[in-house]
This record gives structure tokens, C-alpha cells and sequence, in this order.
């Protein structure tokens, strides 16, 4: 009986040592700093057409960005906005989800919306094909009703990582 137990433990004591030993899975790469920005107008359609900014990784990024939205809730107390976002640069492509709950107020040239949420980083190719992230939202519009003119800033600050 003893020696089973003698046994036993150096078979438990060989295995877990074999798993210390073993060399660790590649993961993903640290969280780092991410932040976007926005800058859609002047045309009210769907969907908006503007530009983007920013630094992923720690690496400047910019190019064109395509916007498709939707909101819900009701527009005399808040509303909530879903858009996907489809950024394009000379280095791939991102698409970024974000949820946003906007306070209206009504102006007499039309009215303005501020807000906050969250982004999903969704999809990547080129450079980014391996990119995922998330972090907060801010949304700032304005719409001028004598020239049906609609102008959105959009601000997305967080966490990116990319997988192997």
C-alpha cells in the first residue's frame, strides 16, 4: 500500500513537471492603447461618408470611413444609435460596432446629439486582419435643418491586441 503511494506521487510529481517544462502556447499579443477618431458629413444619408484618424498600437493610422447606422428609442428623451463602421486605409480594412445612447436637443437650425457607449472591434484585413478591441464610444452630431447638412464626430478610446 505504501508503495503505491510512493508510486503515485512521483507519477503526480513527473507530471507536473513535464507540464512547468513544456513550452507555453504563442497568445496574443499585450493589450495596447487604441484611439480613433471620426469626422463624418456633410451629406444626411445612409450611409455617411468621412474620414478617420488615429493610433493603434501605438502606430499613427488614417484613411477613409464608411458609416452605417440605425438608432432606436424615443428621439423626445434619448435615443440609441448601432453603427458599423468600416474604416479603410492605405493598410487594410477595420470594422468597428458601436452602441451609443444620444441625448437630443432641438435647436432653432435643427438639433444636436451627444453621447456615449461602447465599440467592438469585429473584423479586420491587411495589417489588421488579426486586430481585436474594445473600449468606449463618444458621439457628437449636429444637424442644420436649412441646408439638410448632418455632421458626426466619433471618438473610440480603448484596448487592441492581436491574436496570432
Amino acid at each position: 500500500m505504501k508503495n503505491k503511494r510512493s508510486i503515485l506521487r512521483i507519477v503526480i510529481f513527473l507530471a507536473l513537471l513535464i507540464l512547468a517544462l513544456a513550452p507555453a502556447p504563442v497568445g496574443a499579443t499585450p493589450p495596447q492603447e487604441m484611439h480613433i477618431q471620426m469626422e463624418l458629413g456633410p451629406e444626411f444619408a445612409n450611409p455617411l461618408w468621412g474620414s478617420w484618424s488615429g493610433s493603434i498600437a501605438g502606430v499613427a493610422v488614417e484613411g477613409e470611413a464608411v458609416q452605417y447606422w440605425s438608432h432606436s428609442g424615443n428621439p423626445q428623451k434619448y435615443l440609441v444609435s448601432h453603427t458599423e463602421n468600416i474604416l479603410v486605409s492605405e493598410n487594410g480594412t477595420l470594422t468597428i460596432r458601436s452602441n451609443a445612447r444620444l441625448t437630443t436637443t432641438y435647436l432653432e437650425d435643427g438639433f444636436a446629439q451627444t453621447g456615449s457607449g461602447t465599440f467592438t472591434i469585429i473584423s479586420g484585413s491587411g495589417v489588421y486582419a488579426n486586430l481585436h478591441g474594445q473600449g468606449q464610444a463618444e458621439v457628437k452630431v449636429r444637424y442644420y435643418s436649412r441646408t439638410d447638412q448632418l455632421y458626426v464626430t466619433m471618438d473610440f478610446q480603448g484596448g487592441s491586441h492581436f491574436d496570432p
